[in-house]
């Protein structure tokens, strides 16, 4: 559908996710050489992806997010703390690899390493016994040779390390809601840590559609450190091929006035080539009203299951039915007035938008008639979806286009 062809998304480039793969280790100190030698670097032609650990002769623990393709020169160094230099450093060649099975979580990777003279290698770390748990306010050490500064700069030679403390579950959930079960917090308010991992690559937080070549349109409940690197990043459908993608910094953010909603946010870019852009999407007419039935598409690259799993690199697409706004008030009770509602009883739809798709458009006939909001319940057929009208927006929208309102971070 031509209107699905607009779609962009958000990337943070900063530590916001309890579940990411430690990559940079910030705010550390150069490691002591006769201490950590069962840590790992996972390379692929060479260059560092990810950190690891030995736990036996043959086998190296590593995040299950780490990604390589197994038919190029993927190695496993170990033996030294700084990548640059030979010295004692081995290397040595991937056997297989193994994640758990279906249910468990694919949080962790098992890396079986080919090895001829197992009796050389590093002393390995002995794992926690299971049936002992990490104490709150306990002083625990990272590691890795990720960027020691939030940057973007790339990896370093040396082995860092930093300390951190343990907090509390509770803890953690307020900073942090949706926390998984399997979870170790670190650092956080409570805590005077001023260091600890983060993810290197990028990640994607929400959805959003090009409404102009200056500005994006988003779900209000998109959050992001404006501190760190954030992107709009479009002209592709699928993340994991850099393909004809485009990265552009936000240059603001703007939210409607007080007394209109904050449903709604509108992200200004800084794009020195605007032509380039993709083509936006056409916004609803504010006079015209989407029907009961009508059928409509929602896409985004947010998780295509109910089992808690994270962004997916191929953008996905989803036919939806509006249904009537008294239709859904009984199904939710307490709907808001500026809401557009899709699937959910009586409709025969199975499937919608889920957590990460916030953001993104609802289509009708081409055109942007509402923005998905967050929803954690993925379980489909069951609750309808509900988007925010733009219609209602539409007004302070086009002031803003038109620079007759000036967006302030």
């Amino acid at each position: 559908m031509r209107g699905l062809s607009k779609f962009l998304l958000l990337f943070l480039l900063a530590c916001q996710d309890q579940n990411v793969l430690g990559s940079k280790i910030i705010n550390g100190t150069t490691a002591d050489d006769k201490l950590m030698n069962y840590m790992v670097s996972v390379q692929e032609d060479g260059k560092h992806i990810c950190g690891g650990f030995l736990v036996s002769k043959h086998f190296v623990v590593t995040h299950g997010g780490c990604e390589f393709d197994e038919d190029r020169e993927v190695f496993v160094v170990l033996g030294t703390h700084d990548l640059s230099k030979p010295g004692s450093k081995i290397k040595e060649q991937i056997k297989s690899t193994c994640k758990p099975p279906p249910g468990i979580g694919t949080d962790i990777m098992l890396i079986e390493i080919y090895r001829t003279k197992p009796e050389d290698l590093q002393k390995e770390i002995e794992l926690q016994d299971p049936e002992t748990d990490v104490k709150e306010n306990e002083k625990c050490q990272l590691a890795g040779w990720g960027p020691v500064q939030n940057d973007g700069s790339d990896h370093v030679d040396q082995l860092n390390v930093v300390n951190v403390t343990v907090i509390s579950p509770k803890a953690c959930k307020d900073q942090i809601p949706g926390l998984r079960v399997n979870a170790i917090c670190t650092g956080g308010k409570q805590t005077t840590d001023n260091g600890g991992f983060c993810k290197e690559d990028d990640e994607h937080i929400c959805g959003g559609f090009l409404v102009s070549k200056h500005f994006v349109v988003t779900h209000g409940g998109c959050e992001f450190d404006e501190d760190g690197k954030v992107m709009v990043v479009l002209g592709t459908h699928d993340l994991s091929k850099p393909g004809n993608r485009i990265k552009e910094h936000i240059k603001s953010t703007c939210k409607p006035p007080p007394g209109i909603g904050t449903d709604i946010m509108l992200i200004e870019i800084n794009s020195r080539n605007r032509e380039n852009l993709p083509e936006e999407i056409q916004l609803q007419d504010p006079e015209t009203d989407v029907k009961e039935n009508e059928k409509c598409q929602v896409a985004g690259w947010g998780p295509v299951d109910n089992n808690d799993n994270g962004p997916v690199d191929q953008l996905h697409v989803v036919n939806v039915t509006v249904i009537s706004p008294k239709a859904c008030k009984v199904q939710i009770p307490g709907l808001r007035a500026n809401a557009i509602c899709t699937g959910g009883q009586p409709t025969t739809d199975n499937g919608g938008f889920c957590k990460s798709d916030a953001g993104g458009p609802l289509v009708c006939k081409g055109k942007a008639v509402g923005i998905a909001t967050v929803n954690d319940n993925c379980s489909f057929p069951g609750l309808p979806n509900v988007s925010i009208d733009i219609s209602k927006y539409r007004s302070w929208i086009d002031k803003v286009l038109k620079r007759r309102n000036v967006c302030k971070m």
